[in-house]
């Protein structure tokens, strides 16, 4: 499988810089952003299960126009609260375009830049800026 992974010295640099970042971030804003994208998770992750059981293109295009279109506002807020969160509105809806341009591996398919796969990473990335694990909170 292509593809990177960072070794124990690049882990370690990862939370040095990410602790010396949290520092500087509005966290509380943060958390709500979060807090207000947790219902629009649930949404994404019926739209995944609905695809994955049924496969019917148009209907899931119908499903998951909502959900994109609510992430826009919080991946906006998102954006202006933590700096390298501004790039994932503009992924999810280039995913998502390709998805209802008739791609059907746009959607969930792992590691091809997948609405799914950008899904996944924000919200790591929220999990780690907060310093959270999953949890039964935000459906896992």
């Amino acid at each position: 499988m292509a593809g990177w992974m960072l070794n124990e010295a690049g882990r370690a640099l990862h939370a040095e810089l990410l602790a010396e970042a949290r520092a500087t971030l509005n966290l509380v804003a943060v958390a709500a952003q979060y807090d207000e994208w947790l219902p629009v998770n649930q949404s994404f992750k019926e739209v995944c299960t609905t695809w994955q059981t049924e496969r019917d293109h148009p209907a899931t295009c119908v499903a998951l126009a909502p959900v994109v279109t609510s992430t826009a506002p919080i991946c906006a807020a998102l954006g202006a609260s933590v700096p390298w969160m501004d790039r994932y509105g503009s992924r999810l809806e280039a995913a998502a375009g390709r998805f209802v341009g008739g791609d059907d591996t746009a959607l969930t398919r792992p590691m091809s830049a997948s609405v799914h796969d950008v899904w996944m990473e924000l919200h790591q990335d929220l999990l780690l800026t907060l310093g959270r694990t999953r949890s039964a909170d935000d459906g896992h």
